[in-house]
Parts: structure tokens; sequence; C-alpha cells
């Protein structure tokens, strides 16, 4: 039994899934000032409020490895259905979409091939480069962490607008370019 004064919470008796790859074990789970400050049997700790986590997972969050939010978090970042489900962080840019790049001049074409993803139109797309699509997300009070992966549908229009054709050396350069100008930014990676 471990006696932690301060704790304001204990999640009792719930499977502990930690992320470090241990197996799972039954475990409390102590916080104060919203950190956990302790993991073990927390029984001892009178005055604290406790939740039973039994028959419940308790972990530190979920990671959505395929999401398509990237334009719907700059609606409203507070990501209510993916908190209520314990998601924490977000890969986005999936399946070859997002809005990054965003050269100006083919800003319209890009939030066009993104219409799936993209439902409301009264977002302004002001960013032309990583940094200013996450301080957008930022912008918002963003509740999620995300990992942004840059799809290959924004890299092909900036570089090549429409063509229904194979890039040319110029175009396949530009576009090795700007992956690297985006890797280089933080980029989780590429999609396609």
């Amino acid at each position: 039994m471990i006696a932690v004064p301060g704790l304001d919470l204990v999640l009792a008796g719930g499977s502990v899934i930690d992320g470090t790859g241990t197996p799972r074990r039954r475990a409390d789970v102590g916080v104060a000032g919203g950190r956990i400050v302790a993991i073990g049997d927390l029984s001892a700790g009178p005055g604290t409020e406790r939740i039973d986590a039994t028959d419940r997972v308790v972990a530190p969050g979920w990671v959505d490895l395929h999401s398509h939010s990237d334009l719907t978090l700059l609606s409203d970042g507070r990501a209510v259905s993916k908190v209520a489900q314990g998601v924490t962080t977000e890969v986005n840019g999936n399946c070859g979409m997002g809005g990054v790049p965003l050269p100006p001049s083919v800003a319209d074409l890009t939030r066009a091939a993104n219409a799936t993803i993209d439902p409301d139109r009264t977002v302004r797309w002001e960013w032309t480069d990583l940094a200013g699509y996450v301080r957008a997300l930022r912008d918002t009070g963003l509740a999620i962490n995300t990992a942004p992966l840059i799809g290959h549908l924004p890299l092909r229009i900036a570089v090549a607008r429409e063509a229904a054709r194979p890039l040319d050396d110029a175009e396949r350069r530009a576009l090795a370019a700007a992956i690297d100008t985006c890797l280089d930014d933080g980029a989780a990676g590429v999609s396609t």
C-alpha cells in the first residue's frame, strides 16, 4: 500500500496499460494537480475522490493512426468525439489528403480536392506551409495532439496543378523539395 499525500483523484482497481509495452496490470492511479503522480495500491488516502475503475482500462491516451480530422479540427479544436473516446493524439493527412503545402496560386484547387474532409467552408485557409497550418490548429485551442502527414494530393497540386500526366523532372524535384521542407518543419511523414 502506498500512501501519497495530496492526491486529488484515485482511479481505483483498473487495468493499467501504460504505453511502455509491459503487460497490463491491476493498479490504482493517483492524480494530483492534473498529473499522474502515483501508480500502485493507493487504497490509503482518506478524503481523496475515488472512481471505481474495476473492469475498465486506464491508459494515458489512445492514438488514432488513421484520422481525417485535419480540417474539421479547424472548426472545433475541442475534438469532443475523440476526447470522449480517450484519443489524445491523431495522425492526420492520411490517404494522400490534406491542406499542406498550400501555395496561394493553387489554394482553391487544393481545397476543392479535399472537399470530402472539409465540411466547414466558413473556415478560412490562410496558411501556405506546415507551420502556418499548425498555428491555425493551435488558434482553435486544440484539445489533442496531432502528428501531421503531408498528403501526396496537395504536394502534386502544388507542383503540377491538375495535370493528369506523369511529373517531369523539374516537377519531381520541386515535389521532393516540398516534402523535405515539410519534414524539416515537423511533418510525421508523407501519405499517398
